[in-house]
């Protein structure tokens, strides 16, 4: 009993236990959690900054969260630390058409209201 005990101490202290790794952030994202995927990504990245998987992951729980810009530094910091990482390459490539998409909606958006304004409000 008193090894199971140790052997748990020591796993907390080294940050062994199964929380802020990659893979629980990767358990959390698929369970639909995006907020405590976020938390262990976050933990992971403190851990082990040079890490590519936790970046990738973090800004897949921030994207899933609405926060883009957020996502977007992530997945730009996997491509610095993986320049071949195939998915964060995929990701900033949507949300970039995402980006462009919003913008033209905005853009036909201010178009029609301009064109259904009545002349006296010109």
């Amino acid at each position: 009993m008193r090894r199971v005990l140790l052997g748990l101490v020591l796993a907390l202290a080294c940050g062994c236990g199964s929380t802020g790794t990659v893979e629980s952030g990767q358990d959390n994202s698929n369970a639909g959690d995006p907020a405590a995927a976020q938390d262990d990504f976050d933990l992971a990245i403190e851990r082990d900054p040079h890490e590519p998987e936790a970046w990738f992951g973090r800004g897949n729980a921030r994207r899933a969260q609405g926060d883009l810009d957020g996502a977007r530094a992530d997945y730009g910091e996997t491509l610095r630390l993986d320049p071949s990482h195939s998915g964060a390459q995929r990701m900033l490539e949507w949300l970039e058409q995402a980006r462009q998409a919003r913008e033209d909606a905005a853009a036909e958006e201010a178009l029609r209201e301009a064109e259904s304004s009545s002349p006296e409000d010109r």
